[in-house]
């Protein structure tokens, strides 16, 4: 968004925030979105700002100025997302797009996040922090934020046009000191030039490719994460094969305490079934959120995931408003019939469709549950001591009482030995 789609008294405010009007084609290039009007101080507060290719580097010293030169702008922004491309292309398919990187020195990315000191989101995609020209992972301990600091989330989607291992580490290495509530590793695009109707690769060229794509960091290398405090770790589907490394790193040192895995398709995925191998013995919390379940019973059988999870020992359950619909199959809880028998607590977290009144939304949930499966289910786990039900509806309300009633109902076996919680 420019400056000339504001209103006019707000452009005449915002240029007397600042020492030059040099610096409104740069406050144009932020393309400040989510403004949020107080009428009682005049003030104009920027949530959210999109920053690309120039502001890091053509018009770097614009951007700093900006942001350092009006505190109304650095005290109000929440969230940035950084791209790579330029802000005209910025909304062109990624197909239109091949080649696509941005790197972002260490120094650079510290002096601009330090002019924001309201800041809680940070989604990057298809860029890299880098060490200093020359440098190693060590030569980027400097750059890092300082402790103290901390974000709501940071959601990471590197380049296929580098070293996707490589960009994903580096860029958590600078953030090794701040405390993240959520960290979302998603799975690069392919290349462009490989599947999208483009002339195949030279085979020494691809050769190259594959070579570069294969790089990873060292053991000893990972070992400057240690600092690293994730409370959720959240890995979509691209991103099984590609970053198992560093999730198994995390959740191995307890830099993760816990992992959330987003199937959105189909659970029996060779690519799943080897990222759980390779990470499950270290979970001790693990969140599913299951975006598709329907169907017959076994058509999504996701317990082969959990037998690697020796010592798991709470595993959460989550069902969007879209799962829990009168229009699909019942939900069959016979895919879970081995919850590992380390597990002590289950939590089922419940977003029910409220398009009309609680008690239908009530009344559809209970339709599709199949109680007497569940039951069976969770009794195989030996220690299992509590059943947390945690149900809201699709417009954020909790409807606790509401789930209490039929749960008790459904279960009274469960709440007599006092195993069912209500959040």
């Amino acid at each position: 968004m420019s400056v000339s789609t504001l209103p006019q008294e707000l452009v005449d405010d915002i240029i007397d925030e600042f020492s030059s009007n040099a610096d409104l084609p740069a406050l144009a290039r932020l393309a400040l979105v989510s403004r949020a009007w107080t009428p009682r101080s005049r003030s104009h507060q920027f949530r959210h700002v999109n920053l690309y290719d120039d502001d890091f580097h053509t018009e770097q010293e614009a951007t700093y100025r900006v942001l350092e030169n009006s505190a109304a702008i650095r005290g109000s922004i929440q969230s940035i997302r950084i791209a790579s491309g330029s802000r005209g292309r910025a909304r062109a398919s990624v197909w239109s797009r091949p080649g696509c990187r941005l790197e972002i020195g260490a120094h650079t990315l510290l002096r601009l996040l330090r002019a924001m000191p309201r800041l809680k989101t940070i989604d990057m995609k298809e860029c890299a922090v880098v060490p200093p020209a020359d440098g190693d992972a060590a030569s980027m301990l400097s750059y890092c934020l300082p402790r103290g600091s901390s974000l709501k989330a940071l959601w990471y989607e590197p380049s296929f046009m580098g070293s996707p291992k490589f960009d994903a580490f580096y860029t958590l290495l600078f953030f090794r000191h701040v405390a993240i509530h959520e960290l979302c590793i998603r799975g690069c695009l392919q290349d462009p030039r490989l599947v999208h109707g483009g002339a195949e690769l030279e085979e020494k060229a691809l050769r190259e490719m594959q070579s570069r794509l294969a790089l990873q960091p060292s053991p000893e290398d990972y070992e400057l994460l240690q600092p690293c405090h994730i409370d959720v770790l959240d890995v979509e589907k691209r991103s099984y094969s590609w970053f198992s490394e560093i999730a198994e790193w995390l959740l191995a040192s307890s830099a993760a305490d816990m992992l959330s895995v987003t199937v959105s398709r189909s659970w029996d995925s060779p690519e799943l079934r080897q990222f759980f191998e390779r990470v499950g013995p270290r979970l001790t919390r693990l969140r599913l959120y299951l975006s598709v379940f329907q169907g017959s019973p076994g058509a999504h059988a996701y317990h082969p995931l959990l037998k690697p999870c020796i010592s798991l020992r709470e595993i959460v359950i989550t069902l969007p408003a879209s799962v829990i619909s009168g229009a699909i199959s019942r939900i069959y809880w016979s895919g879970l019939p081995a919850i590992p028998p380390s597990v002590d607590q289950v939590r089922l977290q419940l977003a029910l469709p409220v398009a009309g009144s609680v008690q239908t939304a009530m009344q559809t949930w209970d339709s599709v549950m199949h109680w007497t499966e569940l039951e069976d289910v969770l009794r195989k786990a030996s220690e299992l001591r509590m059943v947390v039900f945690e149900a809201f509806a699709d417009s954020g309300r909790g409807i606790h009482e509401e789930t209490r009633e039929i749960v008790q109902r459904k279960l009274p076996e469960m709440h007599r030995a006092g195993m069912l919680c209500f959040a």
